[in-house]
C-alpha cells in the first residue's frame, strides 16, 4: 500500500492512467501517449539499456517481436501495393500496428522495469495499481453525470475526440448512454478495461481477502462507469467468472461453495434494492434498463425470437466475409468500418473485429494477430509459479477472444495496452527475479559464512 501512495508510486501511477486512457486533451496535439512513448525510449537508453536488450532477446518476446513484422509487412502491403488506396497514413492498419511497436512496446518496458526495480512491484501491486486509475476514472463517470454541464465541457472543450458526435450530447443531459469519463473509445475499449479492473478486484481479494476486501466497496461505482458506455465490459467480467470458477471449483469444499454462493446472493440483493430506488424515471435506472436488455435480447436470439438488438444486429448485418476463397485467406485489402469504409466507399460494413480483419487481409492476417499474442501468453502462463496468475493469464486471452467480437482488440487502445503490459511484466519480472537469485548465488559464495560452513561441517 505505501509504495502505491509514495510520491513515486503517485506519480508513476499518473502515468499509468494516461497510458491506459490517452485522454485526447486538445492542448497536447500529437497526444499524451507519443510524449510517453519517447520519455520511455530516452529512460531505456539511460536507464536500462543493458536489462532491455537482454529482455528484448528473451525468446519468447523474440518470437512475438519476428510475428510482429510479419504483421507489419503484410499490413504495408495491402495498403500501400497490392491494394492501393487514398487513405491517410493514420487510417490505415499498417499505421495501427506499426504504434504497437512504437508507442506500447517501449512504454510498457519502461514501466515495468522502473516498477520492477524502483519500486519493487509484483504483478499484484502492478494489478492494484491498474485498479486504483479503474477506480478514479470511475469517479469522472459519477461526476460527469451528476454535473451534466461538466460533461459537455469536457467532452467538447477539453478534449479532441474524432468520434464523438452529436448523438454524446444531444439526447438531453445524459446523450446515448455513452461518452462518461476521460479518455477515448467510450464505446468500446474503455468498457473493456472498466471490465478488467472488475475481474482484478475479484483476484486481489482471492490473493489476500483481509488485505483486499475495502476494493469491494468500489465495485457499484465500476459497474456505473460500464454501464454508462458499452456493456462489454459486463461480458468481460462474466469471462473471468467463469474462468476463474472453473479453475476453482474443483479445489471447493461444499462449505466454500455455499458460501461464495450467499455472498453472491446478497450482493445480488444489495443492487437490486439500489436500483429500486432509484425511481422509474431516473437516469441510472434507464441506463440500467438498457443493459437488462442485452440478456433479454440474448434469450431472444438463441430462441429464434429476437429480431431486434445487438445480437440479431450482428448475426445479419456484421457477419459477412469475402465471397471469394482467395479473398477469405489473404483479404482483399478493404476497410468495413468507420470513416476509412466510408472513405474508399465500401458498401459492407461490420463492427466486429474478426470480420474487419478477414476483409483486410484473410484468415492469414487474423492468425497472425492471435498468433502474436500467443507467445506473450504463453510466456506469461509458463513463468508463473502463483495458480491466480496463471488464472489470469487465462482471463486475458479470453477476454482478447471475446472482445475481439465488438471491435478490433488488436491496436492501441485501452484494454489492449493493459493486457500488453501484464504480459510484458511477467517477462520482466521473470527476468530481473533470475537476476536476483543469480546475485544472492554469488555473495554467499564469496560470504564469510560460507567459508565457516565449510570449517566447522557439524555445526
Amino acid at each position: 500500500m505505501k509504495k502505491h501512495f509514495s510520491i513515486l508510486g503517485i506519480f508513476f501511477q499518473f502515468i499509468l492512467f494516461l497510458y491506459i486512457y490517452s485522454p485526447p486533451f486538445k492542448i497536447v496535439p500529437l497526444g499524451v501517449i507519443k510524449f510517453i512513448s519517447l520519455g520511455s525510449i530516452i529512460g531505456l537508453l539511460l536507464l536500462f539499456h543493458k536489462t532491455t536488450g537482454k529482455i528484448l532477446r528473451y525468446r519468447f518476446l523474440a518470437i512475438h517481436l519476428i510475428i510482429f513484422a510479419f504483421i507489419i509487412t503484410y499490413s504495408f502491403a495491402q495498403d500501400f501495393v497490392i491494394y492501393p488506396h487514398s487513405l491517410s497514413l493514420g487510417q490505415t492498419n499498417f499505421y495501427e500496428q506499426l504504434l504497437i511497436n512504437l508507442e506500447l512496446l517501449p512504454i510498457t518496458l519502461f514501466i515495468s522495469l522502473f516498477l520492477r526495480k524502483k519500486l519493487k512491484f509484483n504483478h499484484f501491486d502492478l494489478i492494484q495499481s491498474l485498479v486504483n486509475i479503474g477506480i478514479i476514472q470511475s469517479f469522472f463517470c459519477l461526476i460527469m453525470l451528476l454535473l451534466p454541464p461538466l460533461r459537455v465541457f469536457i467532452l467538447g472543450s477539453l478534449l479532441e475526440h474524432e468520434e464523438v458526435e452529436e448523438r454524446f450530447l444531444s439526447a438531453g443531459f445524459y446523450g446515448n448512454y455513452r461518452g462518461f469519463g476521460v479518455g477515448i473509445s467510450y464505446e468500446f475499449a474503455f468498457s473493456v478495461f472498466q471490465g478488467f479492473v472488475l475481474a482484478f478486484i475479484c483476484l486481489l481479494c482471492l490473493h489476500n481477502f483481509r488485505k483486499y476486501r475495502y476494493l469491494l466497496f468500489f465495485t457499484p461505482l465500476i459497474l456505473l462507469s460500464i454501464i454508462l458506455n458499452a456493456r462489454i465490459g459486463l461480458w468481460i467480467f462474466v469471462g473471468f467468472l467463469l474462468v476463474a470458477g472453473a479453475a476453482y471449483l474443483r479445489y471447493m469444499s461444499a462449505v466454500s461453495i455455499i458460501k461464495n454462493s450467499l455472498i453472491i446472493g446478497f450482493t445480488g440483493l444489495l443492487l437490486t434494492f439500489w436500483v429500486s430506488s432509484l425511481g422509474d424515471d431516473s437516469a441510472i435506472a434507464k441506463n440500467i434498463e438498457w443493459v437488462g436488455k442485452s440478456y433479454t435480447q440474448t434469450v431472444e436470439f438463441f430462441s429464434g425470437e429476437g429480431e431486434k438488438g445487438t445480437l440479431y444486429l450482428l448475426a445479419n448485418k456484421h457477419i459477412h466475409v469475402p465471397e471469394s476463397i482467395a479473398g477469405f485467406t489473404f483479404g482483399e485489402g478493404r476497410y468495413v468500418f468507420g470513416e476509412p469504409a466510408r472513405d474508399t466507399n465500401s458498401s459492407l460494413t461490420s463492427d466486429v473485429g474478426y470480420i474487419r480483419n478477414i476483409y483486410f487481409g484473410g484468415l492469414l492476417y487474423l492468425g497472425l494477430l492471435f498468433g502474436s499474442l500467443l507467445p506473450l501468453f504463453w510466456s506469461g502462463l509458463k513463468l508463473q509459479k502463483e495458480y491466480l496468475l496463471k488464472i489470469l493469464m487465462c482471463f486475458l486471452l479470453l477476454a482478447c477472444v471475446v472482445a475481439h467480437i465488438k471491435g478490433n482488440i488488436f491496436s492501441s487502445n485501452s484494454g489492449y495496452r493493459a493486457v500488453y503490459l501484464i504480459f510484458i511484466f511477467s517477462i520482466v519480472n521473470h527476468y530481473i527475479t533470475r537476476q536476483e537469485m543469480r546475485k544472492k548465488q554469488q555473495l554467499y559464495w564469496l560470504s564469510p559464512q560460507r567459508f565457516a560452513a565449510k570449517l566447522n561441517p557439524n555445526k
